[in-house]
């Protein structure tokens, strides 16, 4: 008579499930975003031709930037302004006319937000206060005459902006889905977190453009050719869009091999960001800049009939 075959466990299924999800979710959403973290087989030159450091120490930071869940409004700083230059003229002591810009606000009501006195919210509870400020400047003038100030549900953690060719339009990256800070947020930021708002001056009026495929979007531009560029600083990708006729179109990406913040474009067209070649070392300098140092980078992404080439 032949010997039963033994019953399987039904724990030892729901185990091998939960591993076998997890070696899938790690291999589909995780395994890049460590390599670019950790930096695994990044390079990191010197600069031997260095002069001389210069350390610049924004202590508020420490205590005030939402978007790295630093959330202590008491230790916000009092004395935020906005500078002017020159970027034509840097003058003898090279700082292009830096001068601190003068504000004018309206009278009535006055102003509630970034440079202004407003309703303090427990930003721990509810998320920080987001707004976005608008302005008007004359040329060659340095005083601001405070316009507007725009809040709005679809552009709840504001990191960066353009304006579009119109001038009344603007995009602005959402860095995070949620508002709130804790671990659901960051966990998102694995699978997907953020969108793209579109919001118009006029009106004051945002729409969500776009969360397909937003890994923290952080930089962005418009560039001399019409088009936006955003950096995904979890998946260190810049998407490329166009946007025609109220919708906004993904038409390119760029992969840059090393995680970027900031975006900007040159005299010629290109698109200037700021790498972070080493992440961990760079979130240290953000707790704690006096006590710690992190390499940077400049990365220039120029557009070719090919496609995009990406020099350091």
């Amino acid at each position: 008579m032949a010997n039963p075959q033994p019953k399987s466990s039904p724990r030892l299924w729901t185990w091998a499930v939960i591993i076998l999800g997890a070696a899938v979710f790690y291999r589909q959403y995780v395994h890049e975003m460590v390599t670019l973290i950790l930096g695994t087989n990044r390079v990191i030159q010197p600069i031997k031709t260095s002069h001389g450091t210069v350390v610049a120490f924004l202590d508020s930071r420490m205590q005030w930037l939402p978007s790295a869940d630093h959330l202590n409004f008491s230790g916000k700083p009092e004395k935020d302004h906005i500078v002017v230059l020159d970027i034509d003229e840097p003058g003898a002591d090279g700082l292009y006319g830096w001068e601190q810009a003068a504000i004018l606000a309206h009278q009535s009501p006055p102003p509630r937000g970034l440079c202004y006195r407003r309703e303090i919210l427990d930003p721990v509870a509810l998320g920080a206060n987001s707004t976005v400020e608008v302005f008007d400047l004359a040329a060659k003038s340095n005083t601001l005459s405070h316009v507007k100030i725009i809040a709005s549900d679809a552009s709840n953690t504001p990191n960066n902006l353009a304006v579009d060719a119109d001038g009344n339009g603007f995009f602005v990256t959402n860095d995070h889905t949620d508002k709130v800070a804790g671990l659901v947020r960051e966990l998102r930021g694995l699978i997907g977190s953020g969108s793209l708002a579109y919001c118009q001056t006029d009106t004051g009026e945002c729409r969500i453009a776009t969360d397909e495929k937003c890994y923290l979007p952080n930089g962005l531009v418009r560039g001399h050719d019409g088009r936006y560029y955003v950096v995904h600083s979890m998946t260190a990708v810049i998407s490329v869009h166009e946007y025609v006729d109220d919708e906004l179109t993904r038409v390119d990406e760029i992969p840059l091999g090393v995680p970027v913040d900031n975006l900007s474009v040159d005299h010629d067209g290109n698109i200037i960001a700021a790498a972070v070649p080493d992440v961990l070392r760079f979130v240290r300098v953000v707790n704690n800049p006096y006590d710690n140092q992190a390499p940077a980078a400049v990365l220039s992404i120029q557009r070719k009939d090919s496609g995009y080439e990406v020099v350091k």
